[in-house]
């Protein structure tokens, strides 16, 4: 700037490098596309990253799915990621994989999504706070970071909110609309639409939907998250 610049509302300055910089390390990383191993000691090594990736998280929780498991309870979903992992690896065990199982398919979709949104995340200076949920809180997890990475990859940089910076109930998500203004982006993952359960009719979708809407509004802050969930309901 060759002159004195004159600021009489709230304005906030920032370099291209540093804009730049920011994106770089907080934008989705290109998916890695890597073969999909279900080999034992591919199956180790997932499970030695995740548990790495989510600070000890993994391995207590692959610990209760074997014991589950081992009690005949099929569907002890507590963690997503290690039952999947414990059901694949039973189906090796059995010398056996029936790709047309219902439950063969919910892990391995388990599995490749969790390796594929780590991949592409981990590297965010943030990334510690979701590690942990994806093991613990797959569902909602993976639809917050799934929901952040379709915005990454269309060009729109989006944040995530650290829990410990609000007083009450904070949004997943948010996008810098301005330098001085952010849009509240919330997830919700109701249990009436995680497998195993039944698919909701029409009508039962519509009601669910509305229920979680109002649910999130407790959620959305700022001006412009209030203002479009107005807009929304119609209020």
């Amino acid at each position: 700037m060759s002159a004195t610049v004159d600021v009489r509302q709230k304005s906030a300055f920032a370099s291209d490098q540093e804009i730049e910089r920011v994106r770089r390390a907080t934008k989705a990383r290109p998916p890695i596309g890597s073969p999909f191993d279900l080999s034992p000691e591919a199956l180790d090594a997932m499970e030695a990253r995740f548990d790495q990736l989510s600070s000890g998280e993994m391995c207590k929780a692959s610990l209760s799915a074997r014991r589950a498991a081992t009690s005949g309870n099929l569907y002890y979903l507590k963690s997503h990621l290690a039952w999947a992992i414990n059901y694949v690896r039973t189906c090796n065990e059995a010398g056996r994989i029936d790709l047309d199982d219902e439950k063969t398919q919910a892990a391995f979709t388990f599995m490749q999504m969790a390796d594929h949104l780590f991949g592409r995340w981990e590297h965010h200076p943030l990334f510690s706070l979701i590690s942990k949920s994806i093991v613990l809180e797959y569902p909602h997890a993976v639809t917050q970071l799934l929901a952040a990475t379709y915005l990454s990859d269309l060009g729109t940089t989006t944040g995530f909110n650290n829990p410990a910076d609000f007083s009450g109930q904070s949004p997943d998500l948010f996008i810098n609309a301005n330098p001085l203004e952010t849009i509240s982006l919330e997830v919700k993952a109701p249990q009436e639409l995680q497998w195993p359960s039944p698919c909701p009719s029409p009508a039962a979708l519509e009601d669910l939907l509305a229920k979680q809407i109002h649910k999130a509004s407790k959620q959305i802050t700022g001006e412009w998250g209030r203002s479009g969930f107005r807009r929304f309901v119609g209020k």
